[in-house]
């Protein structure tokens, strides 16, 4: 599973996705009618807000969904993604705001922990404007990432010269 990093201002609106990969060799399919091949749980960045989710996605709670795969991940003879797109607003420049999105697959046969040989690949870290070091300045089109929490609304501090 992999998941996108994201920057942006306070109010602006960026894309976030978290993929599922299926790298073989075996492929994954539901053994229930109509049932998802895999479920994925996607908590939401602090200082973020969803803007919009995808079909197979419902809201947990304001900071966590719940996603559906199709009821298969394969393509013929090579490795297999299922990509859910995202659209987050940023309501507070939080540096380095994480959040996990993990593989939740024990409420349909088979759970995917009985056949799935590496289990320690079924999370991801979704990351909204990730920290550089506070030695180096950021760019100027950039919040400064040691400057704090700016909320939407106010004006983002200027770079240190």
């Amino acid at each position: 599973m992999t998941a996108s990093t994201a920057s942006g201002a306070a109010g602006d609106t960026v894309p976030a996705t978290v993929t599922v990969h299926n790298a073989g060799p075996a492929w994954v399919a539901s053994l229930g009618a109509g049932e998802p091949a895999a479920t994925v749980d996607i908590d939401i960045p602090a200082g973020t807000s969803v803007a919009s989710a995808p079909d197979a996605c419902w809201s947990q709670s304001e900071t966590r969904y719940r996603c559906n795969t199709p009821i298969y991940l394969t393509e013929s003879g090579k490795p297999a993604t299922h990509t859910f797109p995202f659209t987050l607003r940023i309501d507070e420049v939080i540096p380095n705001a994480t959040a996990r999105a993990a593989l939740y697959n024990d409420a349909y046969e088979p759970a995917v922990r009985t056949f799935d040989p590496d289990l320690t690949n079924n999370t991801a870290t979704l990351t909204v404007n990730p920290s550089t070091s506070c030695r180096t300045p950021p760019p100027a089109a950039r919040p400064d990432p040691c400057a704090g929490p700016v909320r939407a609304g106010q004006p983002t501090p200027a770079p240190p010269r």
